[in-house]
């Protein structure tokens, strides 16, 4: 009875050491179609989904991108911005605030770029 209940013990403890957290999700998103910004009338508008991530979600994004952060010019405002491939993210001068940007080509199920600049 004891070395059972201490087996059952050392898989419960276990079982947290290897459990993974789970954050909550900030940001914003819009159903669209292949071309980001003025697409065409006739292009199909519900091909891709366009994701602006805010908050520690953008921040946790952006500090695990190992990339070397640059002067973000679009927003010319002492802004840095990672770039990895299609998936940007941007902190603010203050460091205060987070932004990542991306879109999800629904059909064939890659990223693509999520913001115009």
């Amino acid at each position: 009875m004891k070395r059972s209940t201490i087996i059952l013990a050392l898989m419960v403890v276990s079982s947290f050491a290897y459990a993974v957290t789970y954050g909550q999700l900030t940001g914003t998103y819009r159903i669209g179609g292949k071309t980001f910004y003025d697409p065409p009338e006739e292009e199909p508008q519900n091909t891709h989904i366009y994701i602006q991530l805010t908050g520690s979600t953008a921040k946790d994004m952006y500090n695990v991108m190992d990339v070397k952060p640059q002067y973000d010019i679009c927003a010319d405002n002492g802004s840095k911005t990672k770039t990895i491939g299609e998936m940007q993210c941007t902190r603010s001068a203050d460091g205060k605030d987070y932004r990542c940007w991306f879109g999800v080509d629904l059909k064939r199920q890659k990223i693509t770029h999520g913001v115009v600049c």
